[in-house]
């Protein structure tokens, strides 16, 4: 295995990153249940969670990496598990692209715009930056993802009507980036 660098020191695992990076417990707490196969880490300055999922035995794959936060339906998507292979392998050109993704939660913040048809959740765009310039990730409600698959017209259709107002809710929420920089100088 080639040398990783993490802030200047040889790590050998995608643990030893996570344990590194969220080492600040101003700003972190780590849940890592033995029972399960994925790490969490939690934010203290507000309701986001960084997720870490199946790292095995030796912390050389990591399957995905996501953020979400308890306060919108919006979440970050899928950031190794198209390929966990390839883009979850423990490299130093990994672990960049992961810790390039994770400034979005941690410094920079997010907005979720959440779409509700009567008191269902149909969908959410997330924008991983706040002036909405980058496409937004697609996350389509449980109880609508077949359905406008199926129906496909129909939801064309409702996605324009809801665009402009005519039906549903739509709520925009800004999602604080952890680590407010403007406040920690």
């Amino acid at each position: 295995m080639d040398r990783v660098v993490f802030n200047g020191q040889q790590i050998s695992n995608w643990l030893d990153y996570i344990l590194m990076k969220f080492a600040d417990q101003d700003y972190f707490e780590i849940e890592n249940k033995a029972d399960e196969v994925f790490i969490i880490v939690n934010s203290l300055t507000n309701k986001t969670k960084i997720w870490f999922y199946g790292l095995g035995d030796t912390g050389l794959l990591l399957t995905d990496c996501q953020y979400s936060s308890d306060e919108c339906q919006g979440w970050s998507g899928e950031t190794c598990a198209v390929d966990c292979n390839k883009y979850g392998t423990f490299t130093q050109e990994n672990l960049n692209t992961i810790d390039e993704i994770l400034d979005t939660p941690i410094y920079k913040g997010w907005i979720s715009v959440d779409y509700y048809l009567g008191d269902s959740f149909y969908k959410s765009l997330t924008y991983a930056d706040k002036d909405k310039t980058k496409p937004p990730f697609k996350y389509v409600g449980s109880k609508f993802g077949c359905v406008s698959i199926i129906l496909f017209p129909i939801f064309i259709v409702i996605n324009f009507l809801l665009k402009i107002g005519l039906i549903g809710n739509k709520t925009e929420i800004t999602i604080d980036p952890i680590i407010n920089k403007r406040n920690d100088v």
